[in-house]
């Protein structure tokens, strides 16, 4: 399938990670992972293992992120498609946002995780966190774009986070040629989870001063 486009110019692929966030009665921001499959002139089709509860939902949000931005769209569900889809009204605006790099503290902690719709679960050592995401060292090479399901606990902060994430980059890592070093984005964190771990970073991290936010 050729890229699709919306109507502010903005173009994605077949099979784009997105996140999936019901807007009414979800006050913790619980987030479903999908893959963009279709666009057209009214609709979008998204594929989600989650699609039969989902479709209860009226209101969405979804959101995913190109190279350096975060994209978001409001829109409502219309119907439940054969193969676990969902058929979107596609809407008249999307919301665009460049990604702020917010504070990472170096720590480490197993992290446990699987591919995506994928059985078979592997380890691997978190070198450094954010409220974005994370950085991690194990032994399985990782696809760019490729989705994966992490769980880890921070004994620190009390906190468990299971989430699913976008691998961003992935490389031999420097210290040690046989391990795979991969950062990690966020998709469906929750917003209290993401809360906790930002509370956490920048009681830990060192101070530094940043730039203010732009909008793209």
């Amino acid at each position: 399938m050729a890229p699709a486009c919306f109507a502010t110019g903005v173009v994605v692929q077949k099979d784009l990670p997105v996140s999936i966030c019901p807007l009414d009665d979800n006050p913790e921001g619980v987030r479903y992972q999908g893959l963009l499959k279709s666009i057209d002139s009214d609709h979008i089709l998204v594929y989600s293992p989650h699609a039969k509860a989902l479709h209860l939902a009226n209101r969405v949000s979804l959101e995913f992120r190109i190279d350096r931005n975060d994209f978001r769209l409001t829109t409502s569900i219309l119907n439940l498609a054969p193969k676990d889809q969902l058929l979107l009204r596609k809407p008249k605006q999307i919301h665009k946002k460049q990604i702020r790099e917010g504070q990472r503290l170096s720590y480490s902690l197993p992290v446990k995780y699987t591919l995506w719709t994928k059985t078979g679960r592997h380890e691997a050592e978190l070198r450094d966190l954010s409220d974005q995401g994370l950085r991690m060292v194990g032994n399985q090479p990782l696809r760019k774009n490729s989705l994966v399901s992490l769980d880890f606990y921070i004994k620190d902060a009390k906190t468990r986070v299971i989430t699913q994430g976008m691998v961003i980059w992935s490389r031999k890592d420097e210290e040690n040629e046989h391990l795979i070093e991969s950062g990690i984005h966020f998709t469906t964190i929750s917003n209290e989870a993401r809360k906790k771990i930002a509370r956490f970073v920048a009681e830990r991290a060192p101070f530094e001063e940043e730039d203010e936010d732009e909008d793209a």
